[in-house]
């Protein structure tokens, strides 16, 4: 889990604010430039160009639109290539799309690459059932890449989860240029095939609509000094800060809700604000030189950065919670050191001369920065912001080399820390773009509160369940908050729905990052690595789907055979939309389980999150099942209980005479006693001749049916039903 922000001074949170005052709630946009008028001039970030010795104002560029650009069209154009960039792009190429995919910074892959964040922030089940399919490839790519370039020691041989910086925040941290190099990889078939384009080192600087469509995006290259008007039939906004929201006028939100908006019970009483957003971090790698002096000259303004950040080994995890941490030694009750955080190279873990060199990658609070101006819509106030995030991290560089309390209290300062120029692609060795916690996110079809998610709001093993999910995740609502409103709170394994990836009111737009549906609490938990990687493939997979059929992804949310049919799209990619711990996508029967859970129908329970596709199943859960798919009035729970309530008892045998008076069940079975019994094969000839199907029998031998068993069967018979009706 990350760690959390410390304390900031009054001053600082002031002067952010008002730096920030004309930020609205609302939307706000650029109009293109009407004909007729003289060449227009904007100015324009360019984020690579930021220097913390240098000032603000000449990372920006001051442009003439042009009247003539190259143009370029594409079934699909992604903007931002951040780890949901990557991923939509991904998708929509492998459904035989073509895609289009900028990006302003020269690598792609945001957070774990350009953003130096290269240790997964994932959950207990993320190398197993909780990701997607291609996310467990880019794991597995990345810990391939080390193995055929380094022989491992026989402890890292031994790992069954490769980890090659052996960190604890997670089960996989490794060099940036590592997980580059797979993503790039991943997408070369489809740039070969011509069904793919990168555009790098290019942004976004206007968008032109019509009506309620986004007709073009017209983007500036830095470094060819090139202007592309892309042409696209759908848009995925991936950029890590919703920066194309306000350029096509889309409504967004900003920073925290007050409580009377969102009802969440986290949320801040009386007035939202809405430059409470999180911090946002230029991290940096060092490694470790006893031997040298390798300490870099005192960065501009550092005694007020020491005071006010301020830079500490003792983490304030809210609450009165305060841990102090060695900066190579673990300290009692904490999970280990400082540098052992985010290690991304443990020595250890290989062998021979050729061996890597130990490094960490920083991301700790001294290097958080507060500072809402981020998210303005003004270049040159954007460009101070990140400025003074370069000063903060800069000056938390020289803190460890030199004032940092040593281990055992012999001394300050480790001159040894070396800073590693070259492990992030940049020229002062910090992250080419900061590490982004908060985006604008989109006024949404559907908002995710924390209600929905929390686990002190949700008392089975899940969050509240939607049937349009496109994908799943698992992560803390952990909020760096820029207002002393730090915060905390544990979650139950949620779903992604559909809704909160589509604008109200623009069509042909989708959100592809942290700029989704939902409020300043739950982007905490929605923000990290394989969270963002699935809601990218799923907007990929939806602007492709909605380009096959012809309608527009509000309308698939709408309709729940398009839903369903989206759905089939996606676990065939494998891509879990449910919450289960002991199936995988190479189980037989994955896709019937998974999507009878989402429509409701059968396999989950109220204790855990297994669907025990070994087991027998109950005959009454049979009766649920098929009630719900005759459309039955059923009161029972969508995630069956062991234990049914006396009223949940009687309904269940009104629901049996019902099924036997149609024809679907046997009259044999309309006792309370015979429904706590085990399904018999047997018992489903009644069904299946409703549906259609030929007499069930058992595969392989005259065994009850499992429940894996069953739900192919009953997978097979809603299909009858469909045909049936149709």
């Amino acid at each position: 889990m990350a760690s959390r922000s410390a304390p900031r001074h009054a001053a600082r949170r002031q002067r952010a604010a008002a730096g920030f005052a004309v930020f609205v709630w609302v939307m706000t946009g650029l109009l293109p430039a009407k004909a007729g008028k003289a060449a227009e001039r904007v100015r324009v970030l360019d984020v690579m160009r930021v220097r913390a010795d240098g000032p603000a104002g000449s990372a920006v560029l001051t442009l003439t639109l042009p009247s003539a650009p190259e143009t370029v069209a594409c079934d699909v154009l992604v903007v931002g290539a951040s780890t949901g960039g990557v991923a939509a792009a991904l998708a929509a190429a492998q459904h035989g799309r073509h895609t289009c995919l900028t990006e302003e910074t020269r690598w792609i892959g945001g957070q774990m690459t350009a953003q130096g964040v290269s240790a997964m922030d994932g959950n207990p089940y993320l190398e197993t059932t909780g990701a997607t399919a291609s996310f467990e490839r880019l794991l597995e790519g990345i810990r391939d890449d080390y193995r055929q370039r380094y022989p491992l020691s026989s402890r890292g041989k031994a790992e069954k989860f490769f980890n090659p910086g052996d960190c604890w925040v997670s089960t996989l941290c490794f060099e940036a240029p590592v997980a580059l190099r797979v993503l790039r990889s991943m997408l070369q078939p489809f740039e070969a095939q011509g069904r793919l384009r990168i555009d790098l080192r290019t942004k976004a600087v206007r968008v032109q609509s019509d009506g309620s469509r986004i007709s073009s995006v017209l983007t500036y290259g830095f470094e060819s000094r090139r202007w592309t008007r892309f042409r696209a039939q759908y848009v995925v906004d991936a950029t890590d800060t919703g920066e194309l929201l306000p350029l096509a006028g889309v409504e967004y939100q900003v920073g925290a809700e007050a409580r009377r908006q969102t009802g969440e019970r986290h949320a801040r009483q009386g007035s939202g604000d809405p430059t409470d957003i999180q911090s946002f971090t230029y991290t940096f790698v060092l490694a470790r030189d006893p031997g040298h002096d390798h300490r870099l000259p005192k960065p501009a303004e550092y005694e007020q950065h020491r005071r006010q950040q301020p830079y500490t080994m003792t983490v304030n995890y809210g609450r009165g919670r305060f841990l102090t941490y060695g900066v190579f030694q673990k300290t009692p009750g904490t999970p280990g050191s400082f540098w052992v955080y985010r290690r991304l190279i443990a020595a250890a873990n290989f062998a021979g001369p050729n061996a890597p060199r130990e490094v960490s990658m920083i991301n700790w609070p001294g290097n958080d920065t507060c500072d809402a101006r981020l998210l303005s819509n003004d270049a040159d106030t954007q460009a101070r912001a990140l400025r003074e995030a370069k000063l903060t991290a800069q000056g938390f560089l020289y803190w460890l080399q030199n004032d940092v309390p040593r281990d055992g209290g012999n001394g300050y300062g480790y001159p040894g820390l070396e800073l590693v120029t070259s492990a992030l692609g940049s020229v002062d060795g910090l992250s080419q773009f900061p590490y982004i916690r908060e985006s604008r996110r989109i006024r949404a079809l559907t908002t995710i509160t924390e209600s929905e998610i929390s686990s002190l709001d949700r008392p089975g093993p899940r969050a509240a369940a939607f049937r349009d999910s496109v994908g799943i995740g698992f992560y803390p609502i952990d909020i760096h908050s820029c207002a002393q409103y730090d915060f905390a709170s544990g979650t139950k394994p949620f779903q992604i729905p559909l809704g909160a990836l589509i604008p109200r009111r623009v069509e042909n737009l989708l959100a592809g990052s942290k700029n989704i549906g939902t409020t300043h609490l739950t982007n905490g938990a929605y923000r990290v690595h394989p969270v963002e990687w699935a809601i990218g493939e799923a907007a990929g997979t939806v602007a492709a789907f909605a380009l096959d059929r012809g309608v527009t992804p509000a309308a698939v949310d709408r309709s729940q055979a398009l839903t369903r049919q989206l759905q089939s799209d996606l676990l065939a990619h494998g891509v879990p939309l449910y919450w289960f711990d002991d199936l995988t996508a190479r189980d037989p029967a994955y896709r019937a389980a998974q999507s009878l859970a989402v429509e409701g129908i059968f396999g989950p329970n109220s204790r855990n999150l297994h669907f025990e596709p070994a087991a027998s199943v109950a005959r009454w859960e049979v009766v649920l099942a098929l009630a719900r798919i005759l459309g039955l009035p059923v009161s029972a729970p969508v995630e069956n209980s062991s234990r049914l309530t006396a009223g949940q008892s009687k309904r269940l045998l009104w629901l049996a005479g019902e099924l036997i008076r149609r024809g679907y069940w046997p009259a044999r079975l309309a006792g309370s006693s015979a429904l706590r019994g085990s399904l018999r094969w047997s018992d489903l000839r009644p069904a299946a001749r409703e549906f259609r199907l030929d007499a069930p029998q058992a595969p392989g031998g005259p065994h009850p049916p499992t429940r894996a068993e069953f739900a192919l069967w009953l997978e097979r018979a809603i299909e009858g039903s469909e045909s049936a009706s149709r």
